[in-house]
């Protein structure tokens, strides 16, 4: 990612853009079916605290990159019904599987949205060409970046209908303060996502002592690179729920592309 200012689609660097620029959700308004809020910490021109879903958007993608993204926003939707029915006392079954590889996918979009529209210290990023190969399937995403499960993590009950972000920065000698991961919940299933800084499998998770993520106790949690499943906890049931995440791709697949 470098400091320029987009003026069309963010993903125009890989070519085809088509149909225009479409308002783009940065957390795919479906997750949220006729409700539902957003929050947010640490984000310029955008309060900490719950807004609604209709003023986290913005003219940054075309219609046909967009449509192209479809099928990591279906299995974003997937996910979230699942989380929304895992929050009820007697889900049947107490097991869901969605697709790893979307899913992670799905959280760089996120990122993406909130840098390119200009969230992040009040300046419009320009997604570099390699994140958006990521971002649309073209390279697999090498480790020690890609999706991370938080685990144990309490999974509150009261969060049914909220995506929060909070942004991760680290110093770059040439481009100063960058963002290079993120927290992400889902509904109150936390995820981080690393983008480009240091490994972080293993760690617990830290952050900027100025921007909050106390909705969650991580206080034995540790970072998980693309977990084959997360088993948490729903506070007021005392009941056991897992997410599985299949598709991974193996080490060796990986070497091979």
């Amino acid at each position: 990612m470098d400091g320029k200012d987009p003026r069309r689609c963010y993903a125009e660097p890989l070519g085809g853009c088509g149909g225009g620029l479409s308002r783009e959700h940065y957390f795919t308004a479906a997750i949220f079916g006729k409700g539902g809020t957003v929050r947010t910490d640490g984000l310029f021109n955008m309060p900490d605290r719950e807004i609604p879903l209709g003023s986290a958007g913005a003219k940054i993608l075309c219609r046909d990159h967009n449509s192209s993204l479809s099928p990591i926003d279906e299995e974003a939707k997937q996910l979230s019904r699942f989380i929304q029915e895992l929050h009820s006392p007697s889900p049947s079954p107490d097991i869901r599987c969605v697709n790893g590889p979307l899913i992670e996918r799905w959280l760089i979009k996120a990122a993406c949205g909130i840098w390119a529209a200009g969230h992040v210290n009040g300046k419009k990023v320009r997604i570099t060409e390699q994140l958006l190969r990521y971002l649309f399937g073209i390279e697999p995403i090498p480790a020690p970046l890609g999706l991370h499960s938080l685990a144990p993590a309490e999974l509150a009950s009261d969060k049914r209908l909220q995506f929060k972000f909070t942004p991760v920065f680290a110093s770059h000698p040439d481009l100063g303060t960058v963002p290079t991961a993120a927290f992400i919940s889902l509904h109150g299933l936390p995820f981080l996502l690393n983008l480009g800084g240091p490994p972080v499998e293993g760690c617990l998770p830290r952050l900027n002592p100025d921007v909050s993520f106390a909705d969650f106790d991580l206080s034995r949690a540790k970072a998980t690179r693309r977990p084959t499943h997360v088993t948490f906890g729903i506070s007021n049931f005392g009941t056991q729920r897992v997410i599985v995440f299949d598709g991974w791709p193996s080490e060796a697949s990986q070497r091979a592309r």
